[in-house]
């Protein structure tokens, strides 16, 4: 087993495209564990609690994910923790959770790989970043009693801040700027395109504007003009998430 541990972990750690810089390692690892794992808890078996179970098996619980990301990252020299606290899921639960903490240039952030691995209605598992380098003040609407105060407050390196998909206000005259980021994603071979928003109000405005009112269609006719990928006219899938003021898109191809 030991062995077989071993094997994934060096051929993760061999395929890493830039082992020098910090965020794109840790967003390929995250990104692995996400794509290869699924979730799943067996009364008595102690291999979904453990990297293990996470990259050799295909199945963990929160436990598993958090330690297999610890793993991957120590093996590719990123500091990080793993860290046990309290989560809320949408049905307002709380139960026992784990995650992680990592120091990204300096600066540390909360990493919740498990939280990132929805299963859609479905039953497609969705890889997601609404977790990658959050701050306590972002995930504290989900996440509480950290069993270390580790004092989480950048968000320099936060998925949506570092790849452009930000708004820090939104109104129709940004329609253009996000047609062109869905394009720029589709062209990229990308099937979700993530935007997060930098207040409630700007939140809510894009959820008016591109959901309720429709206008979502609008943008994709729009984001046309700059792919030679061909979007569907259908409305496309979305998830959101009120509290971290993310929406995401999935656009269908024609």
């Amino acid at each position: 087993m030991k062995a077989a541990l071993d094997e994934v972990c060096n051929e993760v750690i061999s395929s890493l495209t830039n082992p020098e810089d910090q965020w794109q390692t840790e967003l390929e690892i995250h990104d692995y564990i996400v794509e290869n794992c699924q979730y799943g808890m067996v009364d008595g078996d102690y291999l979904c609690s453990s990297a293990y179970g996470a990259l050799v098996d295909g199945t963990a619980a929160c436990e598993g994910y958090s330690k297999a990301a610890k793993l991957l990252l120590d093996m590719a020299g990123i500091e990080s923790e793993v860290l046990c606290g309290d989560s809320k899921g949408t049905d307002g639960k709380v139960s026992n959770h784990m995650w992680n903490v990592v120091n990204i240039n300096g600066d540390r952030y909360n990493l919740d790989c498990t939280w990132d691995d929805p299963v859609s209605d479905g039953g497609k598992q969705e890889l997601l970043h609404y977790y990658f380098n959050v701050s306590d003040e972002m995930i504290a609407s989900t996440h509480s009693e950290f069993s270390y105060d580790f004092n989480c407050t950048a968000t320099a390196e936060n998925y949506y801040v570092k790849t452009g998909k930000y708004f820090e206000t939104y109104s129709r005259s940004d329609e253009k700027e996000l047609a062109m980021l869905i394009a720029g994603e589709l062209e990229k071979g990308e099937d979700t395109v993530e935007v997060s928003f930098g207040s409630e109000k700007a939140y809510d405005t894009a959820y008016s504007e591109l959901v309720d009112k429709g206008r979502i269609n609008k943008v994709l006719r729009e984001a046309q003009k700059y792919t030679d990928v061909k979007i569907s006219k259908k409305p496309p899938k979305y998830y959101n998430d009120e509290d971290l003021r993310i929406i995401a898109f999935i656009p269908k191809s024609e």
